[in-house]
């Protein structure tokens, strides 16, 4: 499973009759904002947005910075798709939970990066 971005419509959601033409270009411009950061397939069901990736060459975590900038959108959100049993989601959770684990053990190993100092002769 792959992780995803939810993004909550705002006040769209209130449109009458051209609703349809707001959400659109609300999914115009959440395309425009995520196609430097990968290919995503992106959809609207019950007034969210889903941004799902295509590829695992697709940098989720800007494309979920890049969403939030988008004006109309309320709330973003990442999500992991899974069944709806509990057991399932419970182990959906857990699975995240150790990779992310597994990402931050990684990135603590990596040298931090030296600053040089200069200094100015009297």
């Amino acid at each position: 499973m792959h992780e995803m971005i939810l993004c909550k419509l705002g006040e769209v959601v209130l449109k009458g009759l051209n609703r349809r033409s707001f959400e659109d270009k609300l999914m115009a411009n959440v395309n425009r904002r995520v196609a430097k950061c990968g290919n995503f397939r992106i959809y609207a069901k019950q007034s969210t947005i889903y941004v799902e990736p295509k590829d695992e060459n697709c940098d989720i975590d800007a494309a979920f910075e890049g969403c939030k900038k988008v004006f109309g959108i309320i709330a973003v959100s990442k999500a992991l798709p899974c069944e709806k049993d509990v057991q399932k989601i419970i182990a959906a959770y857990e699975k995240d939970d150790q990779q992310r684990e597994k990402h931050a053990a990684a990135a603590a190993k990596k040298p931090a990066a030296r600053k040089t100092t200069v200094r100015k002769k009297a």
